[in-house]
């Protein structure tokens, strides 16, 4: 029963260490490419905005309806991964 600016610090915190994580561990096997720095430069300008537009709407939302779409997102994901899991 978290409020949306709870969630969303509490998600923030979790992917700033998972994330940098990830990309060390990344780094550390050799996985960056010179294609995949150019897709991470490609694609950051569009993380950037969606960040700013979802931050500038985030007030709009009341703690139920947000919550109702975090279910509903939640539950959509763990459909997919279930579904391409089946498929494989």
């Amino acid at each position: 029963r978290w409020t949306p600016e709870q969630f969303r610090a509490t998600l923030q915190g979790f992917f700033i260490f998972s994330g940098t994580a990830i990309v060390v561990s990344h780094g550390a096997a050799g996985l960056w490419t010179r294609t995949v720095l150019t897709s991470y430069l490609i694609a950051l300008p569009v993380v950037l905005a969606v960040v700013l537009i979802v931050g500038r709407f985030a007030d709009r939302f009341d703690a139920d309806r947000f919550r109702r779409y975090v279910y509903f997102l939640l539950l959509v994901l763990g459909a997919s991964l279930i579904v391409r899991t089946i498929a494989i």
